[in-house]
């Protein structure tokens, strides 16, 4: 959920998805190593704190990728799905693939569907969020006028 077609977009979407979902469910997000240092710019405790402290942030080992961890973790019990629309294509032997645990999601100009669960995330929820008290006085101002 940090890419938009090809274009990194980074984790302020991902982590309103997160904040949804944790009411209902337990998380775990496992990211690459070079996603964190080479696009996200930051190391492993800054990324665990851009998320609520119930979310559990998993930073694979450098050279690795995340992908077969999350297929295997997921695979531990079969309750557990991943939400993602990789293809895992190298991965068709593995039971979350195998039994159709994958959750997908649309991600259209900035705006999060995930149908499966009910979830939408706006894009105007973010851009509230992260607004400044002025900002947030001065939209509510030219509301009322």
């Amino acid at each position: 959920m940090c890419y938009e077609g090809d274009r990194f977009i980074g984790t302020p979407l991902l982590v309103l998805v997160v904040e949804k979902l944790k009411t209902q469910y337990n998380i775990i997000i496992i990211f690459d190593t070079s996603t964190v240092r080479g696009k996200l710019s930051t190391n492993s405790l800054a990324l665990k704190r851009r998320f609520p402290q119930d979310v559990r942030i998993h930073v694979i080992a450098g050279g690795a990728t995340a992908d077969e961890t999350i297929l295997d973790l997921a695979s531990r019990n079969d309750k557990t799905y991943v939400l993602s629309n990789d293809s895992f294509s190298a991965y068709k032997e593995k039971e979350v693939i195998q039994h159709d645990r994958r959750i997908r999601y649309q991600l259209v100009e900035g705006n999060i569907f995930i149908r499966d669960l009910s979830i939408t995330v706006l894009q105007e929820e973010y851009v509230e969020k992260n607004l400044s008290p002025d900002d947030k006085l001065e939209r509510l101002l030219a509301d009322l006028l």
